[in-house]
C-alpha cells in the first residue's frame, strides 16, 4: 500500500449449502443452466438426500454461533431461479452480519 493508507476490504463471506442430490442441487443446476446470477461465494455439497444429514453436523448453537447464519429452505429441481434468489438473500443477510466471531 502506497503512503500508508489502509484500504478496507469489503467482507465476502463463504456459504455452505448442503443440496440434495435430487431436489436443492437440481434445483442449482437449473439456475445455472438458465443463467440465473446468484453470489460467487455460496459452496455447494451434494449429499444424496438433505434428510441424511447427521444433526451434530449443523448443531451451530454448541458452538455459540448466531441462528441468523443457518438458514433452512426447501427448493424443488424446477426451481432454480428460487435457489439464484435464496442464495442471494442470504449472501446479503451474512453480509449484514460481517464476520464471524469465530473465524480466526
Amino acid at each position: 500500500m502506497s503512503m500508508g493508507l489502509a484500504v478496507e476490504q469489503e467482507f465476502e463471506p463463504v456459504i455452505l449449502a448442503l443440496a440434495c442430490n435430487w431436489c436443492s442441487y437440481a434445483g442449482a443446476d437449473l439456475a445455472g443452466i438458465s443463467r440465473c446470477q446468484y453470489p460467487t461465494n455460496v459452496r455447494i455439497i451434494r449429499v444424496m438426500c438433505s434428510g441424511m444429514v447427521h444433526p451434530n453436523l449443523v448443531m451451530l448453537q454448541d458452538f455459540g454461533i448466531e441462528e441468523e447464519r443457518f438458514k433452512l429452505a426447501w427448493v424443488s429441481a424446477s426451481e432454480g431461479p428460487q435457489f439464484a434468489k435464496l442464495m442471494t438473500e442470504f449472501t446479503e443477510q451474512i453480509k449484514r452480519l460481517g464476520p464471524s466471531p469465530y473465524k480466526s
